[in-house]
């Protein structure tokens, strides 16, 4: 699900915070998967939650927010 909090800013074209979605969804799911006692899913969380910093980066770099 936090993959999906990605597509305002790649594919709609939204210029929104959007992206503190991606941390909150993944760290209910991170503690989800812990308390489940699986740690793929925990894992996968907790990597989607710093998934957010490269996608970020690339609308900045991409849209001329940042100077060059």
């Amino acid at each position: 699900m936090g993959v999906f909090s990605w597509v305002p800013y790649l594919v709609i074209n939204i210029q929104v915070p959007f992206g503190i979605l991606t941390t909150i969804i993944n760290l209910i799911g991170m503690y989800l998967g812990y308390l489940s006692n699986n740690r793929l899913l925990a894992l996968s969380n907790l990597i989607m939650v710093f998934s957010i910093i490269p996608v970020i980066g690339y609308i900045y770099l991409t849209k001329g927010y940042l100077p060059m």
